[in-house]
């Protein structure tokens, strides 16, 4: 009677064994298809925002260190292509240095 409840106990504890191996591979194919996601999102915004900046280098003939501060203050303001349109009390502080 013993051997049978020992082998018993042996089935289940390789069934719950499995289950565990099982559930470990599911969490993998869902960690993986969500960064898969979110690398996609984000190169889609970057692939956006470097069309869109383009644009502005080209229609305002910006380059160089103008064009990095036209991106730095349109990111200050709340600017790209993820901007979600909504009232903010924004107050920059032009020529001012950092450094200070």
């Amino acid at each position: 009677a013993k051997v049978i409840s020992f082998q018993t106990l042996q089935v289940i504890a390789e069934a719950q064994a499995n289950v565990t191996v099982q559930k470990a591979t599911g969490d993998v194919h869902r960690i993986l298809q969500n960064a898969r996601a979110d690398a996609a999102i984000i190169e889609a915004y970057v692939e956006a925002e470097l069309q869109a900046y383009g644009k502005i280098q080209k229609d305002l003939n910006l380059h160089g260190d103008a064009l990095l501060k036209y991106i730095w203050y349109d990111t200050l303001s709340g600017g790209g292509v993820a901007d979600r349109h909504e009232d903010r009390d924004v107050q920059m502080f032009v020529g001012v240095s950092p450094a200070a």
